[in-house]
């Protein structure tokens, strides 16, 4: 004998089951959709449509840039990591096979190997920065100014030696002995690590 409270309790069970599963489908069927769209903007890049990239960047660059951030722990590297990523998108479009996977999964897997390699290269141009530093720190004050002026302010030595008031040979000389201590301590340098 099913009491009253257990009946209402049954029907409520049946329409929340029904309310979710309709939920569920609308869920579905709105992803279905949604992936047909992120499918027609890979397939309009592969076919040369620029406003399909920039579609898709508009969608995608959010999650890509904060993957690459993850991944790279430097805010310019991953700036970098998210541009590469995205031109490689639009270079490959015409590799990309919806049965593979899902597109933001294509995206984030470019973005992933774009964001590890901008990493290494990132670590890399750190040590090399630290090294080259080290290395001018070996310079006598007029070497490193002279190399500075030479290399940072892009004067020719004629402009150097006007500027510094000094002979162009002089200035030359010196250019040339910082050029080789800075070639020697980078070689050693290289030997200690």
């Amino acid at each position: 004998m099913e009491t009253a409270f257990a009946r209402a309790r049954g029907e409520a069970e049946n329409r929340a089951v029904a309310l979710l599963d309709d939920v569920l489908q609308t869920r579905a069927a709105r992803g279905a959709r949604a992936e047909t769209e992120w499918v027609g903007l890979v397939r309009g890049m592969a076919a040369g449509h620029a406003v399909s990239l920039q579609r898709l960047y508009e969608r995608a660059s959010r999650p890509v840039f904060t993957l690459a951030l993850r991944l790279t722990g430097d805010r310019e590297a991953a700036e970098e990591a998210t541009l590469e990523a995205f031109h490689d998108l639009w270079r490959h479009a015409e590799r990309y096979e919806p049965q593979t996977g899902p597109v933001l999964a294509w995206v984030m897997s470019q973005a992933r190997a774009r964001a590890l390699t901008s990493g290494r290269n990132a670590s890399r141009g750190r040590q090399n920065e630290r090294k080259v530093l080290a290395a001018l720190r070996t310079l006598s004050p007029v070497e490193r100014y002279v190399i500075e002026e030479a290399y940072f302010s892009d004067l020719t030595y004629a402009e150097l030696a006007e500027r510094l008031g000094q002979p162009l040979g002089t200035v030359e000389m010196r250019v040339g002995r910082a050029l080789q201590k800075l070639r020697a301590a980078l070689a050693e340098g290289e030997q200690a690590s």
